[in-house]
């Protein structure tokens, strides 16, 4: 998948760059706010590619939209 389909499937999430990268923070990533944004903002970009273990989260995502509540908290 490119960088388009990520900002894509963000787009159908309703999430921000920002918005991911709280969620994932939320959720247990033990990595630092301005860490997962820079790495977000890179696959946004195409600057590198989107790893596989973040298809699989926006997939979870997209199949358990509950867990989109957990930004919101």
């Amino acid at each position: 998948m490119t960088n388009v389909d990520f900002r894509n499937a963000l787009g159908r999430l309703g999430l921000s760059q920002s918005a991911l990268a709280r969620v994932m923070r939320q959720l247990g990533d033990p990595r630092g706010q301005m860490t997962l944004l820079r790495s977000i903002s890179n696959w946004c970009r195409g600057e590198t590619a989107v790893p596989g273990e973040m298809w699989v989260v926006i997939r979870l995502l997209e199949l358990t939209p509950s867990y989109l509540s957990v930004e919101a908290s």
